[in-house]
């Protein structure tokens, strides 16, 4: 099988590729041709992270540069590439929604008449704040830039599946996070004070927002897994991916400052923010049905998030 990854730079891009490489698939992720002058070159990033891996050049934005991706004749399409920072999106909306929702709908023309499967990595801000457990059948009510173009591209999905008979998936995700994710997401910044308070490199206070609000965490790992039955079920379908709990980030803090024999009280300050801050849950009971079961519990996600922190700036003591 020959899998196609766009956004394999991100974090479910580098466990995803390890995923499918332990099923045997030939990998092939798309990366862009330009280069960050702060970061270098995302091709030279991938082929230091995953030398497994077979680069692809090509751009979301550009139709004839993704025709020519498909010279390599891919089985199955992971479409992962986006833009998710928010920061990013609200200060370039028209790029976002080029890549975000007309970089799907670029990738499902192409896939339209063949039998390639393509999965699109949805999000949980398409749903914006509604019941408390979300399902694929739950309205779509996004609250946020980066939200409209998530449910934008899941519409589309749904829409070529029904109209043309694409296998086209939707894998909605919540939150989820691992050692490699950035720090500017909060259970890494949490796992970074906590580590550094352990180490002795740290003495500010970690100020956040609101420690009563809500989230569904899980594992990039779990997730990756996730992703893979779906794309594999015989009936293309869409899937809620998460731990199917939520937990509140007073809770993260704790975990995380207990991973480090320490209280997050003395570490940690909350400024009260609106309820609507709150996230629903993700109700997992269809994707368990197809066989798939989250394995990380939150308390050992947390655990390897600060175990990372300390093995990486402490130099492995």
């Amino acid at each position: 099988m020959k899998a196609l990854i766009t956004g394999i730079s991100g974090q479910d891009g580098f466990y995803l590729a390890h995923e499918l490489n332990n099923r045997g698939d030939e990998v092939w992720g798309l990366v862009q041709p330009s280069s960050n002058p702060v970061m270098g070159s995302e091709r030279d990033r991938v082929e230091k992270d995953l030398p497994f891996v077979n680069v692809v050049l090509g751009d979301l934005t550009d139709f004839a540069s993704l025709r020519q991706v498909f010279q390599i004749q891919p089985d199955e399409i992971y479409h992962l590439g986006a833009i998710s920072t928010p920061v990013a999106g609200e200060s370039t909306p028209e790029l976002m929604m080029q890549v975000n929702t007309l970089g799907t709908l670029r990738l499902l023309e192409l896939i339209r008449g063949t039998r390639i499967r393509l999965l699109f990595a949805g999000s949980d801000s398409a749903f914006g704040v509604s019941k408390p457990s979300q399902t694929d059948q739950t309205p779509l009510r996004p609250d946020t830039l980066y939200g409209v173009s998530k449910a934008a591209s899941m519409m589309l999905v749904q829409a070529y599946r029904e109209q043309y008979r694409v296998f086209a998936c939707n894998a909605i995700l919540f939150n989820h996070t691992s050692p490699r994710q950035s720090h500017f997401f909060l259970p890494r910044k949490v796992a970074i004070a906590a580590a550094r308070v352990e180490l002795g490199t740290r003495e500010e206070i970690l100020t956040l927002g609101n420690l009563e609000n809500r989230r569904d965490w899980s594992h990039a790992e779990d997730v990756v897994r996730a992703m893979c039955m779906i794309l594999e079920h015989k009936k293309p379908d869409d899937y809620c991916v998460g731990s199917g709990k939520s937990s509140s980030v007073r809770n993260l803090c704790r975990l995380a400052f207990e991973a480090v024999n320490r209280d997050y009280k003395k570490y940690v300050v909350g400024v009260a923010g609106p309820p609507e801050q709150y996230r629903p849950k993700a109700d997992i009971n269809k994707l368990k049905r197809i066989g798939w079961e989250p394995r990380v519990k939150f308390r050992d996600l947390v655990a390897s998030l600060v175990e990372d922190v300390i093995e990486r700036e402490g130099g492995g003591v």
